[in-house]
């Protein structure tokens, strides 16, 4: 058994995962659920979340409650976070921020429109920004708190073959790093965890995006080839909010 292998590790911690209907957002939320947190889960997608609760339930580890919401819409994600962590006793101790979008793969910027600049922009960037504000804000800043939000290393360590998709990550990271600075006086960390391609949903309608836009069909099958699972980095996530890795900071690059 490893540092983190711990089943009741997150028992009694109360932890909220965007994009929790699929992906990586539904493999850290059945993880952390395992290890006995109530696990807020929140996404656009009834049925997917309904799925992933459903999913927990069975397992018969942790709690999990569910709210739909967009995360573009700052009511939505008030109401949510606000419904959810009342359902769960009025607190919170971390949050594993995973939704988002990848529009416009393999896209020249001549024929990159603004709606899909602005649709990517804000759902990846001004997401992290809005479920950030409204979970630290039922967060105790003198209670050890985990924030994690989920960039990419496209748009940090390698370019991203979507110009807003790069962006969008790369303002994440930003972000997230002037965050930590703001919060540096309280017990509340913030970590971004970056990971390479990984065999979601989102990344397999990427590659097809990517080859109707006239990408070389042998280095599309060779990306499938190497992506990493959504458990891996499931893994990664739930390890940084899990007591045994308090005393780690900072970016943190997977997969």
């Amino acid at each position: 058994m490893g540092l983190f292998d711990d089943v009741g590790a997150l028992a009694g911690q109360v932890v909220l995962v965007t994009g929790a209907g699929n992906g990586v957002g539904r493999a850290a939320a059945l993880l952390a659920a395992s290890r006995g947190a109530t696990v807020l889960c929140v996404d656009r997608d009834e049925a997917s979340m309904l799925e992933t609760v459903g999913l927990i339930e069975t397992a018969g580890r942790g709690v999990a409650h569910y709210r739909i919401a967009e995360i573009t819409s700052e009511a939505d994600i008030s109401r949510a976070i606000d419904q959810l962590v009342s359902l769960a006793g009025g607190t919170l101790d971390a949050v594993l921020h995973v939704a988002g979008i990848m529009r416009g793969q393999r896209v020249p910027l001549s024929e990159l429109t603004l709606d899909t600049w602005t649709e990517v922009i804000v759902t990846n960037l001004t997401g992290a920004f809005l479920v950030s504000k409204y979970a630290l804000a039922k967060m105790d800043p003198q209670r050890v708190g985990v924030v994690v939000l989920v960039a990419s290393r496209s748009g940090i360590t390698v370019p991203s073959g979507s110009l807003a998709y790069g962006a969008s990550k790369g303002g994440i990271h930003g972000y997230a790093m002037s965050l930590e600075k703001q919060l540096s006086n309280t017990s509340i960390r913030v970590h971004t965890v970056c990971p390479g391609d990984v065999d979601t949903p989102l990344m397999r309608k990427s590659l097809e995006d990517a080859l109707d836009n006239g990408a070389d069909p042998a280095e599309i099958a060779k990306i499938r080839q190497s992506l990493g699972t959504a458990e891996e980095i499931a893994s990664v996530l739930v390890h940084l909010i899990d007591p045994a890795a308090w005393g780690f900071s900072g970016t943190v690059m997977a997969g």
